[in-house]
């Protein structure tokens, strides 16, 4: 933690302690020991040891001991010669001892070290007591040297042995201070102090070039308050290196050589300014103020405070204004001193601020207490809030001092002869100084009068009269009258002045008062080593009230002051290091330690400025809390933020035109002022020699400010840079890179460039067979995690389609997958904005994470170039994540190196964007370069804040993964030659070869094949009108049956029988393979000719997933899987979740001719022989009906084929047999140019392996063939019929896309399709099975074409019927009606006898017709099969009725829920032995029942006997919109029987 500044106002009880090193010593020790001793600046008068008694004394030795004292002692580690005629004025200001600090380690002998320590001490004439420490002594180094105290490396006892030794120095001191007390006591006059007539006569810019100052008294070095950094003066130790005088050693008990003087006067040459009279009368008040001065910093601060009372009063009766005004000073710091004791809180050695800043070796000072540090301004204001008393005195200070720079500014006015004013300058500043340590504190106690101070301006000015005095040429000279003179001389002027806050604590007006008021006093008549350092302290004072331009005003008036001795005086800056035995590499050292200051200070200039360096605070936040200016991140954002230039292809004409005009947003700053100050800062380089930093300022000015530079400037300020990057190298050459002390001189330049503009960075993806695609692990045995399973439920998701196009290139590395030793490329789209051609001598891409190998290039950009677009390339060496920072560039003659990285990083910072990821808009007081707005900081505060978390952005990076080396495999050129495009029939089925070989360095033993096939757009089908619905069966054909076939796949039976096309189950097949490294295998592929299809890819992925079995050459890939191999070497890589696979395509060109087509379908009963021969002869030469269709025959169709014909007249069944079967027709046409052979089979069942029976034909080209089959007719169980015709599941359907079907309509439309499905055949789920397969149908047709070519015949082209179904489907019960006479009726066998004289009683006339002889009882037998898959108990209802029958039959039928009836009329002519309705016993399937029913004719007549079956079993009641309906398995008879009553029958 930096230490706190003691309170300045204390200055006047602090001896001043020059601490000087003894050579060699590095600087870093001298500093270390430096803060050890610091530590002790508070030293209790009662730890010394009072003198010898029996020696003589002075009567104020006497008076320095047994009292309650402290002494404050100020280290220090420079002194400025200028001050000297000041020294016995205010003797705070004369250094009274000289500690040498030497380190044993580093000098060669102990004895030499002190004799260069009493050469340095030689050159102090005014030091009372000496010492040299000779730090960490080693063994071999005696302790011999008289003088030289040895301090052991003890960090438990150090701090012991420093505090015994500095209260042994400071014993030493209250001696002496006796001793010259007496001096002061005797002396005859003392004159005041005035400085030399060559340095008091004019203003400093009349010598500042000539003046031999000492300026590194007042180097500026970093304070540890005000929050935000400032030059300041030199605090109480200082990090610079003393200076050095020339004297003689003082001896104790001598007076030192200023007090031997007379006066001041006489040593300057100005005795003549006073007469003797009025000096000698003034003598003894001065002596009384001399003496008073050193009772204060004895540590008698009551001894002090009388005397200075005596002394003030005194000089108020001569009227000795200066003198009283420095009494005054030292009056109120003893009164402070006197009073802060008896606060409690100072000296607190148990809890004091020391605590905070103890030693580095943590170790407690004599008798185990910390040491006393010197009272803070957190103590003197936390005091004052507790003590009335000391509060009183706290603020009473601003209004005595108001009185004490009055009397300051009487006592001198310009012109008179020795008028400098540092005195009245250093009163005003110690108040500002004061005041703001209050403002900070927030101190609010009534401050007398005010804390301000009244300013009268003499004459105003405007800005551009202050601008041109402020020595813009580096004189650092300001006229006299440039601004206010103070001119507070009295109450009168002070009557008016405004008093802020009711007096209430100081604010910043306050402060601003004081310090402009020591600026108007004459800061110009003052030396330039006291110029610089008060124009330091004003800068101070603005920085720690905030005042950031001001702040910044007098930090560029320091810097162009420093720069006056630089380029004045070569001699003053070598000056600048006088210290004894300091040269060559020392005295650069020295030089780079106050330069360093120079360039501190330039660069906090160029920040309030806003041209300051925005890389180094670039995310942060600054030390008052504000976030650092966002336009200020990147200076091309403005410029080249709209990428829709890089896109112009993808624009229109209108979107060109229509697009707005991009505005850049407004900067805040001055820019002709932030010119100046850029070319300040180069000029102050050059002086310097820093190269370095004049190649940065140089390249800053280009960047922020060349839209205000004209095309000679860019190009002057571009020639400058090359010329001092020529001037590096060249130093570098003479001194060596190692051994040059400066701050790297000849290095390059980094991170100040911001060129050439990286306006965008994208990968450039590998060829399609080179990229690799990860897969899990876990896909190889089919244990895939559930990260790798979730998948998006929506086959397509428009939310998830926007995101993925807003990431746009910035995910794209993450898709991106490179490979160990193969190359990478990259393009860059850069921009150059100067109106210079960019030369760039080196462009690479910049990369971390893992080894990579960049391909740099040289180009040249041309000037004002927005889109200059090249391609780069790297290899990676290992594997791992590739972070892609940007690119490097190396330009301006090698001088600047620069990482560029994207623009578009910078929306990665949320400060910079919306929500919705566009850029913010401009706040109206950005421009200005202002903070946030004050009433939401008091908000803030006002609430509950917890610790501050800083927002750090994280740096933009492109990560890509980069994967081990992977096999390669390539396709041999003649298995693609071979192939070339191909030429299929519609069903055709063929194979081709493909030949891989290995051609990596990598063995493959994963190899996947997966196919995507391309149709005409014929292929989807005709699109329905809007709003119009599909139908279901559509659906299935296009989006289901056709989709499921496939036009490749692979081979695995070469030369399969049944030439049917191939179902798409899985899509990607993986082939067991172990291919070695030179290795060759072949895979063969089959192919379909599909409809429609006009080719498709073959994808092959492969790669190498850590098998250890590799097949041996040219082994099939049917025994790679179980034959081992042994002798392939594995890369080893670090384990992942992922294995890779590269791709290759194989694209296939395809044209599918049609060839056959079915036509016409048609299906009928062979037990209905009228029907059949109606087909078979209706053959006409000149045309036929086909179901009410006229078409043309040829001769051919009206011969059947010898088989055909053979099995029609010798293949026909019996009457049972050909219940069971029907005649499938239909037309065959050839539309090809060729004939072709076609073969049918016929199969029994589903399940069948061999045909029933098969024929063939043979079609020529261009003709009809009409084709007819015998198949067995079809029953299908109800559980299938009632499934629901499949519909896509590959894609979303919207409600009502298919037409809605009433229920007994969408039974029958189901019922209809799966008998369709399995008479042709097709692609169906049937038993809802988890895989489609191919159901094969009854009818398999397979042509033939010339000698090798084969394929299918797809019958799905015909549509069942309602009509047809009928006679496809097989009847479910089968009825057969006999009536035989009652004689020959035995007991369910009816048959009728042959025997002529036999009269006969029933006589069958033809099918369903019987003659009955009148009275003959006659045996009506109904015979009942049940041929369904479940059981049933079918009724039996029986209805009579004459024929022909009435016009309504009077028939009553009754459905109750629980009985049923049939009521009949009688009916004449006949009577029935047995009941007209009746259940029948219940039949298990392939069971058979019969019923007689007995009759008896009565009279002569025809009457039409109409039956029908019901299924008694299945009756089940459903709710309907009207009533209660029944449904029914009901099964009639058809027309019945007729019974033909005649007196007798006839044979």
């Amino acid at each position: 933690m930096p230490r706190e500044p003691p309170f300045d106002l204390l200055k006047f009880a602090r001896m001043r302690i020059l601490l000087v090193p003894v050579h060699p010593i590095r600087r870093d020790t001298f500093r270390k020991y430096v803060d050890s001793l610091s530590q002790f600046d508070v030293v209790s008068l009662m730890d010394l040891t009072p003198p010898d008694s029996s020696r003589s004394q002075s009567k104020f030795t006497e008076q320095m001991y047994h009292h309650e004292g402290y002494l404050h002692i100020n280290y220090v580690t420079s002194y400025n010669k200028e001050h000297l005629p000041f020294e016995e004025f205010q003797l705070y200001r004369q250094i009274v001892g000289v500690i040498g600090i030497m380190h044993c380690q580093q000098v060669d002998s102990i004895g030499e070290g002190y004799k260069r320590f009493q050469n340095i001490l030689s050159r102090y004439p005014s030091v009372l007591a000496s010492r040299c420490f000779a730090f960490e002594p080693t063994e071999q180094q005696a302790d011999d040297t008289r003088g030289c105290i040895m301090i052991p490396d003890d960090p438990k006892k150090l701090s012991f042995y420093l505090m015994t030794q500095i209260n042994d120095l400071a014993n030493e001191l209250l001696v002496a201070f006796g001793n010259l007390a007496a001096h002061f006591d005797k002396r005859p006059m003392i004159s005041g102090p005035l400085m030399p007539s060559s340095i008091a006569s004019t203003p400093i810019s009349a010598h500042a070039t000539t003046l031999p100052a000492s300026p590194a008294s007042f180097t500026p070095t970093m304070q540890s308050l005000p929050s935000s950094a400032s030059i300041v003066q030199s605090p109480s130790v200082s990090a610079s290196l003393p200076l050095s005088g020339v004297s003689t050693p003082i001896r104790e008990g001598s007076a030192p050589l200023l007090s031997a003087q007379d006066s001041t006067a006489s040593m300057l040459g100005l005795g003549n300014l006073f007469t003797p009279d009025k000096t000698k009368k003034r003598t003894p008040a001065r002596a009384q103020k001399l003496i008073a001065d050193l009772f204060l910093m004895a540590g008698r601060v009551d001894l002090a405070i009388s005397s200075y009372s005596a002394a003030i009063e005194a000089m108020k009766a001569t009227g000795d204004y200066q003198w009283l005004a420095a009494a005054m000073e030292a009056y109120y710091c003893a009164l402070i001193l006197s009073l802060l004791p008896k606060t409690g809180l100072w000296p607190n050695t148990e809890d004091s601020p020391s605590s905070e800043t103890a030693s580095p070796t943590g170790s407690t000072g004599t008798l185990g207490r910390q040491p006393l540090r010197s009272p803070t301004y957190s103590i003197i204001f936390a005091a004052a809030q507790s003590h009335p008393q000391f509060r009183m005195l706290i603020c009473d200070i601003p209004d005595r001092y108001r009185e004490i720079a009055s009397l300051y500014e009487r006592s001198f006015q310009p012109g008179q002869p020795g008028f400098y004013p540092l005195l009245h300058i250093h009163a005003c500043l110690d108040m500002a100084r004061y005041l703001a340590a209050m403002w900070v504190a927030k101190f609010n106690g009534p401050v007398t009068n005010g804390a301000g101070v009244m300013l009268v301006v003499s004459e105003s000015k405007g800005i551009a009269d202050i601008a041109s005095n402020i020595g813009l040429s580096g004189s650092g000279a300001r006229a006299a009258n440039t601004a206010g003179t103070a001119t507070t001389v009295g109450p009168a002027f002070d009557k008016d002045r405004i008093i802020l806050n009711g007096g209430l604590g100081a604010s910043k007006v306050d402060v601003s008062t004081w310090v402009m008021k020591a600026w108007a006093s004459g800061v110009e008549y003052l030396t330039l080593s006291d110029q610089i350092g008060c124009v330091t302290s004003i800068a101070t004072a603005y920085a720690q009230i905030g005042y950031k331009k001001k702040h910044a005003f007098f930090l560029r008036q320091t810097a162009l002051l420093l720069l006056a001795t630089l380029k004045g005086n070569r001699k003053a800056r070598v000056s600048m290091s006088d210290v004894s035995e300091i040269g060559g590499e020392r005295g650069r050292s020295a030089q780079l330690t106050h330069t360093r200051g120079l360039f501190e200070c330039m660069r906090r200039v160029c920040e309030t400025f806003g041209v300051g360096d925005t890389s180094a605070v670039e995310g942060r936040e600054t030390a008052d809390g504000t976030t650092s200016l966002e336009e200020d991140d990147n200076e091309w954002l403005d410029l080249y933020f709209d990428e829709d230039d890089l896109d112009m292809d993808e624009l229109d004409a209108h979107d060109i035109m229509s697009k707005k005009i991009q505005i850049s947003r407004l900067r805040y700053g001055w820019p002709e002022l932030q010119i100046d100050v850029l070319k300040e800062c180069m000029e102050i380089s050059e002086a310097a020699d820093s190269h370095v930093t004049y190649i940065t300022y140089a390249l800053r000015l280009l960047n922020r400010l060349y839209k205000h530079l004209s095309e000679q400037e860019q190009v002057e300020h571009l020639e400058a840079m090359h010329t001092a990057a020529a001037r590096s190298k060249a130093l570098e050459v003479a001194i060596g890179p190692n051994n040059n002390p400066l701050k790297s001189p000849c290095a390059l330049v980094k991170g100040a460039s911001k060129v050439p503009v990286l306006r965008r960075l994208r990968f450039v993806r590998q060829l399609a067979t080179g990229i690799p695609y990860p897969h899990p692990r876990s896909s190889l045995d089919g244990t895939l995690t559930a990260a790798a399973k979730a998948a998006d439920p929506f086959l397509y998701n428009p939310f998830a389609a926007k995101t993925i196009a807003a990431k746009g290139n910035k995910d794209l590395g993450r898709d991106v997958i490179l490979i160990v030793n193969e190359p990478a490329y990259f393009d860059v789209t850069l921009a150059n904005p100067f109106s210079f051609d960019l030369e760039v001598q080196s462009l690479l891409i910049n990369t971390t994470g893992i080894p990579f190998k960049p391909r740099p290039i040289s180009i040249v950009i041309p000037a004002e170039s927005r889109s200059f677009t090249v391609r780069l390339s790297g290899i990676p060496l290992a594997p791992g994540t590739l972070l892609i920072k940007g690119c490097t560039v190396r330009l301006f003659a090698g001088a600047v190196e620069e990482d560029i990285a994207p623009l578009q990083r910078l929306l990665d910072d949320p400060r910079q964007k919306t929500k919705d990821g566009r850029r913010k808009r401009q706040d109206e007081r950005e421009r200005f370069g202002k903070k946030r707005i004050e009433f939401a900081e008091k908000r803030k505060e006002a609430g509950t804040v917890g610790p501050k978390v800083e927002r750090e952005v994280p740096e933009w990076s492109l990560p890509i993964k980069v994967i081990p080396e992977q096999p390669l495999v390539q396709v041999v050129r003649d298995s693609l030659l071979s192939t070339g495009p191909m030429m299929l029939f519609e069903g055709e089925r063929t194979t081709f070869p493909i030949h891989l070989v290995n051609k990596g360095t990598t063995p493959v033993d994963f190899l996947t094949i997966g196919f995507a096939e391309s149709y005409l757009p014929e292929a989807a089908g005709a699109e329905p009108i809007d709003g119009a619905a599909e139908e279901p069966e559509d659906v299935y054909e296009r989006d289901v049956h056709d989709r499921s076939i496939r036009v490749f796949w692979l081979e695995k039976e070469i030369g399969e029988r049944i030439p049917i096309a191939k179902v798409a189950d899985t899509g990607v097949e993986r082939i067991p393979v172990a291919l070695a490294p030179g290795e060759q295998v072949t895979i063969v592929i089959g192919a379909f000719g599909k409809k429609w299809s006009t080719g498709g890819t073959i994808k092959l992925d492969y790669g190498h997933v850590g098998s250890s079995k590799t097949p041996s050459k040219n082994q099939p890939i049917e025994d790679a899987q179980s034959s081992p191999t042994e002798g392939i070497q594995t890369p080893t890589s670090p384990p992942d979740d992922h294995f890779y696979t590269r791709q290759i395509l194989i694209p296939i060109l395809m044209t599918v001719q049609p060839a056959l087509q079915p036509l016409n379908m048609d299906i009928l009963l062979l037990s209905d022989a009228s029907s059949s021969s109606s087909i078979l002869m209706s053959a006409t030469p000149n045309g036929a009906m086909i179901n009410g269709t006229q078409r043309n025959l040829s001769m051919e169709e009206m011969t059947l084929d010898a088989e055909l014909a053979l099995l029609q007249q010798e293949g026909l069944p019996e009457e049972d047999r050909k219940r069971d079967h029907c005649l499938f027709t239909f037309d065959l046409r050839n539309v090809w140019r060729s004939p072709f052979e076609v073969v049918f089979e016929v199969f029994d069942g589903a399940e069948d392996i061999t045909p029933s029976h098969s024929t063939k034909t043979i079609v020529h080209a261009g003709m009809t063939k009409r084709i007819l089959l015998p198949i067995k007719r079809i029953h299908l169980p109800s559980a299938t019929t009632t499934l629901p015709i499949p519909q896509p599941d590959w894609k979303q359907f919207v409600v009502g896309k298919t037409r809605r079907l009433s229920p007994s309509e969408d039974r029958e439309r189901r019922t209809l399709f799966w008998y369709r499905e399995a008479l042709v055949g097709g692609v169906t789920p049937l038993q809802h099975s988890q895989q489609p397969s191919m159901a094969r149908g009854r009818i398999v047709a397979t042509w033939y074409y010339s000698q090798a070519r084969v394929g299918s015949l797809s019958l799905r082209g015909l549509r069942l019927r309602r009509g047809l179904l009928s006679v496809l489907k097989r009847e479910e019960v089968r009825i057969e009606v006999k009536v035989v006479p009652f004689t020959d009726y035995k007991g369910g066998q009816a048959e009728v006898t042959g025997d002529a004289d036999h009269v006969l009683a029933v006589k069958k006339m033809k099918k369903g017709s019987f003659q009955i002889g009148l009275w003959e009882t006659a045996v009506i037998e109904w015979s009942v099969w049940n041929l369904k898959d479940r059981p049933f108990q079918p009724l039996l209802r029986i209805l009579p009725h004459p024929d022909p029958p009435p016009t309504s039959l009077p028939i009553t039928i009754h459905t109750p829920t629980d009985d049923r009836s049939v009521t009949f009329h009688s009916v004449p002519n006949i009577q029935f032995g047995g009941p007209l309705q009746t259940p029948l016993s219940p039949l298990a399937p392939s069971e058979k029942t019969t019923y007689a029913l007995p009759v008896v004719p009565t009279g002569q007549g025809r009457i039409r006997i109409l039956w029908h079956l019901e299924d008694i079993t299945s009756i089940t009641p459903t709710k309907a919109s009207r009533g209660t309906v029944w449904e029914e398995d009901t099964y009639w008879g058809g027309d019945g029987i007729l019974l033909d009553i005649v007196d007798k029958v006839e044979r």
